[in-house]
């Protein structure tokens, strides 16, 4: 807050000193007081009046350039009232009061949100869940045909297909509920690249195949480790492999290629 601005607020309030002050020295020049007392008295109301003018400015210009700057530097600008002291004017005791119950209200919203929020990933796990057992039965279907000989029909290859399409858009809702909650589900180990670039293939090669893109692996000169979650990880590869078939040109040689590079 400049002092300009806040001279500019106050207009009215310093020409009403300003005319108190006339006001007062007209009235000592009309009963004849002595001329010396009459400056005195006006230089007295003037000062008096100027240091309150300047004590009101400072305390209030200290309080809202504070929590100005605050909210400014702060990535959580709702948490600034805890950076702040209780001002020791009025205007400014009205806005803590009234920031403080705004922070009450939203911390109680948050709250229930978060908690119909924690409920309502609770309930889609679980549901997932129970979908998987369904999907276990299908392949189930699906490994039976194999033993009789089915698996070149049009009936287990629609089957199959589509089994890999609902198992797909369920791991997709399973990781978009846990990325909320990403770090209580992360299980960081030290892995091979090469194991978990295998078992990309193994598990997405049919889904690959099938839609005519090959999958390329450029080995490593020598074994690579990492530290990380292997099914984020496989569910990270899987993601890029579905955008790869879903953006694939047609009539083209498409294919994915995985490899590692240890660079420090």
């Amino acid at each position: 807050m400049t002092f300009a601005k806040y001279v500019k607020d106050r207009i009215i309030n310093i020409r009403l000193a300003v005319f108190l002050t006339a006001i007062v020295c007209g009235i000592l020049v009309i009963f004849r007081l002595n001329p010396v007392a009459v400056i005195l008295v006006t230089g007295l109301m003037i000062i008096v009046l100027s240091v309150s003018f300047l004590i009101d400015f400072f305390r209030k210009k200290n309080f809202y350039d504070s929590l100005l700057d605050n909210v400014r530097r702060m990535d959580k600008a709702y948490l600034v009232l805890e950076t702040i002291e209780e001002p020791q004017f009025l205007e400014g005791r009205i806005l803590y009061d009234a920031l403080f119950d705004i922070d009450k209200s939203m911390a109680e919203n948050v709250a229930v949100y978060t908690k119909q929020s924690k409920e309502f990933a609770e309930y889609i796990e679980m549901w997932i869940h129970e979908v998987k057992l369904p999907l276990s039965a299908i392949s189930l279907k699906l490994h039976n045909l194999v033993k009789q000989g089915g698996e070149n029909t049009e009936e287990y290859k629609k089957l199959l297909k589509e089994t890999r399409r609902i198992e797909e858009y369920v791991n997709q809702v399973l990781y978009f509920v846990r990325s909320e909650n990403a770090e209580k589900d992360y299980h960081i180990a030290r892995v091979s690249i090469t194991d978990i670039i295998h078992e990309a293939a193994m598990t997405y090669r049919e889904t690959m195949r099938d839609n005519g893109i090959d999958f390329v692996i450029d080995q490593p000169e020598r074994e690579i480790y990492v530290n990380t979650d292997r099914k984020w990880i496989l569910f990270i590869i899987g993601q890029l492999i579905s955008n790869s078939i879903k953006y694939k040109k047609d009539n083209t040689d498409s294919y994915v290629k995985i490899y590692a590079d240890n660079r420090r």
